[in-house]
């Protein structure tokens, strides 16, 4: 189990449980469920097999259950009908606001304990993220309407497909459909700050601050609010930042040992990707269509 924090980071009175998963165990259920394999694997360590998320001591147990309805309620009604039925629902509210901000509030926490390199951000990017990290805590407690003058973005953005494959990554399909990970972030000019969690097809961003490219596409609020708008624009550094991830992510597994590589390739041999691995294979086809061979050719 990895180290905690000895008070519920949303109550601040109990102590929490063991297992508050930073991104919810129905994303992993679903990795799960529909990838072929029982086992996933992250960048971070791509030579262990793992069946679940980060769970660290965060939340007491009344908060769990709090935080628990909002990730309920978004699975049933957001999540799974838009990765089983490719269903993007026209308008979110108040419900799936308060789930993202829990999202965005437990990848700080976790992030500022566990960062493996605290001098990264400047004393003013600390203070910024700490500010959002307490008002969200004051939204998720019910002392605030929302996180103002930070904003919440939620993009489905591995439910369509991207007409210019030109410099992408070939892993690119794989990764904006399934991939799972959270980060902070940070421009080196100091415009752009916030939180990014991807889980699945859905990519959800806390823009602390943006004094770069206008983002006026994604954003949700503790209202009824139109999940995509037409006419809004996303900055070109959030497409920037997600090729990065990508290329991060198919270089840490071009690291994988070759006993590790035998078990991959055994294990695929036996995956069901009639039924149950459908999507996965969907996402392997998609990026041998994009790239051909490359796409699964692996470094020496």
């Amino acid at each position: 189990m990895t180290e905690g924090f000895q008070k519920c980071i949303l109550c601040r009175t109990d102590p929490p449980i063991n297992n508050s998963h930073v991104i919810p165990k129905f994303v992993f259920k679903w990795m799960i469920a529909t990838g072929g394999s029982k086992y996933l694997r992250y960048a971070g360590a791509p030579n262990k097999r793992v069946q679940d998320g980060i769970k660290v001591p965060l939340l007491c147990v009344s908060c769990e259950r709090q935080i628990g309805d909002t990730e309920n309620d978004f699975s049933q009604k957001i999540f799974l009908p838009s990765v089983n039925n490719n269903v993007i629902p026209k308008r979110i509210g108040a419900t799936q606001y308060r789930f993202i901000c829990s999202l965005h509030f437990r990848t700080i926490a976790y992030l500022l304990k566990h960062t493996s390199d605290p001098d990264f951000y400047s004393s003013k990017q600390k203070r910024l993220i700490l500010s959002t990290f307490m008002r969200m805590r004051h939204y998720l407690k019910g002392e605030s309407y929302s996180v103002s003058p930070a904003k919440l973005y939620l993009l489905p953005l591995g439910l369509g497909e991207i007409g210019n494959l030109a410099g992408l990554p070939t892993n690119w399909h794989r990764f904006i459909r399934r991939q799972t990970e959270i980060d902070l972030f940070g421009s080196d000019s100091g415009k752009v700050l916030g939180s990014y969690v991807k889980f699945g097809p859905w990519v959800s961003v806390c823009l602390i601050e943006n004094k770069g490219e206008p983002w006026t596409i994604g954003e949700i609020f503790p209202r009824s609010t139109k999940v995509l708008n037409r006419h809004g624009m996303l900055p070109n550094y959030l497409f920037d930042y997600l090729i990065e991830r990508a290329r991060n992510s198919q270089e840490a597994m071009g690291k994988i040992s070759d006993r590790q590589n035998a078990i991959i390739d055994e294990n695929f041999k036996k995956a069901d990707f009639v039924d149950a691995g459908k999507q996965m294979l969907d996402a392997l086809h998609a990026d041998f269509e994009a790239f051909g061979p490359d796409a699964f050719r692996r470094k020496k």
